[in-house]
């Protein structure tokens, strides 16, 4: 059972309203934990946890987690999360890419509607002329009137 001291003990401070103290978590083994007055009594009362706690698992027929184990699943998940980051930043810039062609189509747009409205604009002005010019000179000048 030697192996045990194998098995990370995080310790913490614990706050005056949670009675001081220190407190000892052992991350491999869920539930797994100790505390003492000093760092030295948490490590010490951790210690003593992770031989219980191996001991009931052991006892109930279950898998007691290899040490580092929670260190190597943290590893695969920070790896994991940083590719789905990698993935959504390389869209994220494919999408500013796309957006960029989308404002310069949408100001050529702008501009043909733009064109398109003046063409319009100046083609009434083109019909009242041609009614105009066709018109004889008296009926021109009743428009004056």
């Amino acid at each position: 059972m030697e192996d045990f001291k194998e098995y990370l003990i995080v310790v913490a401070p614990l706050s005056e309203d949670d009675g001081g103290g220190f407190f000892a978590r052992v991350p491999d083994l869920p539930g797994c934990f100790g505390d003492g007055e000093t760092q030295e009594a948490a490590l010490k009362d951790a210690s003593k946890a992770i031989i219980e706690w191996i001991s009931e698992y052991s006892k109930m027929g279950r898998d007691i987690p290899k040490p580092g184990n929670m260190a190597h699943e943290a590893r695969l998940h920070r790896e994991a999360e940083i590719k789905l980051i990698t993935e959504l930043r390389d869209r994220l810039r494919e999408n500013e890419k796309e957006f960029a062609s989308l404002d310069t189509r949408l100001d050529t747009i702008e501009s043909d509607i733009q064109h398109l409205l003046d063409v319009v604009d100046n083609e009434e002005a083109w019909e009242r002329f041609e009614i105009i010019t066709k018109m004889t000179k008296s009926q021109q000048r009743e428009l004056l009137v």
